[in-house]
């Protein structure tokens, strides 16, 4: 996760934590610093999934909406 930029960080642990100890789906927008030092806007979504033993699987996609959040 050192790609997600710094001010958006946290939240988006959280979301992940959140989404993760209450197994309902997460939705969220991060930026992220990829080489260059360009920011992308990512769209997180990701549904978690009860295993077993106790673990959690998580499926998901990411998707660049970085000419979205720039119009």
């Amino acid at each position: 996760f050192n790609c997600v930029h710094e001010e958006d960080y946290f939240g988006f642990i959280d979301s992940i934590l959140h989404c993760v100890q209450t197994l309902s789906p997460c939705e969220k927008d991060v930026r992220f610093q990829v080489s260059g030092g360009e920011v992308k806007w990512i769209h997180f979504s990701a549904s978690p999934k009860q295993e077993k033993e106790g673990l959690v699987s998580i499926d998901g996609v990411m998707m660049d909406i970085t000419p979205l959040k720039n119009t």
